[in-house]
Parts: structure tokens; sequence; C-alpha cells
């Protein structure tokens, strides 16, 4: 592993990720600190080897299923009218 000067591991890690993506992310740093700069600049340069998120997994096979866009919108329950001009 080639390291940077002085640059501590976390160090680096904030650097790799200011560098390769707009910044870190809440959760970013701990998962590079985890997989290691090497392993995380890898990743970003094959990104068919990067999982995704399960929940991004859920939505896929909802759309494969047939589910509309509107069957997963908020209910009208919930919603607040708004008058129109007229007052009504």
């Amino acid at each position: 592993m080639l390291k940077v000067g002085n640059m501590s591991q976390d160090k680096r890690a904030l650097h790799a990720l200011n560098r390769l993506a707009f910044g870190p992310r809440p959760g970013d740093l701990e998962r590079v600190d985890q997989i290691g700069v090497d392993r995380y600049i890898a990743q970003q340069l094959d990104p068919e080897s990067i999982p995704e998120p399960e929940d991004l997994t859920k939505i896929e096979e909802k759309l494969k299923s047939g589910l509309k866009a509107e069957d997963n919108a908020p209910s009208k329950a919930g919603s607040v009218a708004v008058p129109d001009k007229n007052g009504g």
C-alpha cells in the first residue's frame, strides 16, 4: 500500500473522498476506513463491483414486478387541500 507522506488512515480516507467524490456523506468515512482507501479507489474505477444497497434492490424489484409510480405515492388522506383563486 502506498503511503502518502505522513497521512493517517483517517486523513487519507477523507482526502480520497474529497478528491474522488463530492466529499464524505454520513457513513462514508467509516466505510472507507473499513475497506481501505486502495479498495475504495478500485471500486470507484469498477462500479459493477459495488454492491447495491438493500433498499435500492427492493425498489428495483417493485418496479420490475409492475408496480406503478402512483402506487408508491402518499395517500390523499394526509394531504392538505389548497383553495383555488375563487375560494373553493
